[in-house]
């Protein structure tokens, strides 16, 4: 990561960046539409930097329907375990 006159932080490669993208999502926690959204090639560093602007990367797309199905599995998962608990 170099320094540039925009003041973000600048990533080297495109992966680094769409890591960086995945995890401040993970962090913190953010809905699909939150956040930062996805990551361009900057034209004063040369470098990638995230962006909050639309549209969304396809992989934050792509996290969010995994995401979903694992909430879904876990909830039938705990409601097939509730149906034979007895009180």
């Amino acid at each position: 990561m170099r320094d540039c006159s925009s003041k973000k932080i600048g990533y080297s490669s495109e992966s680094s960046a769409i890591s960086a993208l995945l995890e401040a999502h993970q962090k913190s926690n953010f809905e699909i539409n939150n956040g930062p959204q996805n990551i361009y090639r900057c034209s004063i560093c040369d470098q990638y930097h995230l962006t909050s602007k639309k549209p969304s990367h396809a992989i934050l797309k792509q996290n969010s329907t995994i995401a979903n199905e694992t909430i879904k599995n876990d909830i039938q998962r705990w409601t097939n375990k509730f149906k034979n608990f007895k009180r």
